[in-house]
């Protein structure tokens, strides 16, 4: 195991090196990239202020919360004030990620690898990673919060999620999929007595992660909306955020996001086509009610970029965009978008998907609020689904794959009684 673990490391290694080496030390590109134009004025503003005042943290030019501009201020004091040396942070911390799950992996080396290719698939996990995009932070707090949380250190948990809430707002999702699923759980018992026991100890651990939800409410009480007033109205975030409008077609998006950076891999991955098939024999009714679903969202909610004065960009994203590619548009591009929705839908919207379903299904709906579509604000969840998969426990598709051979074990035990006899 260890030897396995070290030569995966020196892999990684090298993966590394060879990605700074052809970025010339992550000096390329020169200019900013896209975000990062502000992300780095931003970040100079917290520099000067290393603890930053209450003026400050109403009115710096973003509209997320601001902990990641804090913590690159601090390097930035430390280091070179430069795009290179934030770039070199988010870089530092992805490697740091990544060998973090390569010692957390119980099982093979292949499983640690699937995750690494699965994270590659998505592309963003590269682009926060070589870019200064506040993501990566988001994600780190994350991965750290679900992994004191597996390891049952609740406290430890709420408080890297609560950090996390204080770097990007909708990480609200994954505090929200601990409760739901703890809850859920705990009426899953078998028995009334076990049933009470685990509620006991779900409503002593739950104010962890309340609290960190607490963080969010915190922050708007603070800004008296989402974000510093005056960002949020010259991004016309007002407009949406703050009525009572939902988009089914963001929905739509992300769930097909997800469905073609994370279902399909898994598939091509452990091809358990029973799994899909077993679901729509047991639920045939309520595979027609989201197929019928998925179609009304795609005749009169299209999945329809937002277009303003301020954000004049058509694509919905990368997905979107290799769709597109392939001479998919209009009708035909909101076709294969429903196509992977359900894909997505048969993969998590049951009640065997575990924690690893919650937090799709909670991340997937919450989007459905988001300002504009994008895959990038899928890049947290879809980190933590391929988390999951280095455990068997919270990976589905193994447990059916158990199940179903133990099923065939005891087939081929009886066959084997009926002809002893």
């Amino acid at each position: 195991m260890l030897r396995y673990k070290t030569y995966s490391f020196v892999a990684l290694l090298f993966i590394y090196a060879g990605v700074a080496w052809l970025r010339n030390g992550f000096q390329l590109p020169v200019f900013l990239y896209s975000d990062e134009t502000h992300f780095f004025k931003t970040t100079l503003q917290f520099a000067r202020e290393p603890i930053p005042s209450a003026r400050l943290l109403q009115t710096y030019s973003e509209v997320i919360t601001p902990l990641a501009f804090i913590i690159g201020g601090w390097i930035c004091r430390l280091f070179d004030p430069t795009i290179q040396t934030l770039r070199l942070y988010n870089v530092a911390l992805s490697f740091l990620l990544l060998t973090t799950l390569l010692w957390l992996n119980p099982g093979p080396a292949r499983r640690f690898w699937i995750v690494v290719a699965g994270l590659a698939i998505s592309q963003y996990y590269y682009y926060c990673s070589v870019y200064f995009y506040t993501d990566m932070t988001a994600v780190a707090f994350v991965m750290v919060g679900l992994i004191a949380y597996l390891k049952r250190i609740h406290w430890l948990s709420g408080v890297c999620l609560a950090l996390a809430i204080s770097t990007r707002q909708y990480m609200v999702v994954f505090p929200l999929a601990i409760l739901g699923f703890e809850l859920v759980q705990a009426y899953k018992q078998s028995s009334h007595e076990t049933r009470v026991g685990y509620l006991i100890r779900y409503l002593r651990f739950s104010r962890w992660y309340v609290a960190a939800l607490l963080t969010l409410v915190g922050w708007i009480l603070f800004w008296n909306g989402l974000g510093p007033s005056a960002e949020i109205a010259r991004q016309e975030y007002d407009r949406t955020q703050y009525n009572l409008l939902y988009s089914p077609g963001f929905v739509m998006y992300a769930a097909a996001c997800i469905g073609a950076y994370y279902v399909i891999p898994e598939f091509l991955i452990r091809p358990h086509l029973s799994f899909y098939s077993d679901y729509v024999k047991r639920q045939p009714a309520l595979v027609l009610t989201w197929l019928l679903l998925i179609c009304a969202i795609i005749v009169w909610f299209p999945a329809r970029q937002t277009y303003n004065d301020y954000f004049k960009v058509a694509e919905l994203g990368l997905l979107d965009r290799l769709v597109m590619s392939v001479g998919f548009n209009n009708v035909s591009k909101q076709i294969v978008f429903g196509g992977l929705m359900l894909l997505t839908v048969l993969r998590f919207a049951r009640f065997n998907s575990g924690l690893a379903g919650w937090i799709a299904l909670v991340n997937i709906l919450m989007l459905g609020k988001a300002y504009v579509a994008w895959d990038k604000y899928l890049l947290p969840t879809i980190t933590a689904l391929w988390f999951l998969t280095l455990f068997d426990k919270y990976w589905p598709l193994v447990q059916a794959s158990i199940i179903q051979q133990n099923l065939k074990n005891e087939v081929y035990t009886t066959d084997l009684s009926s002809v002893e006899n």
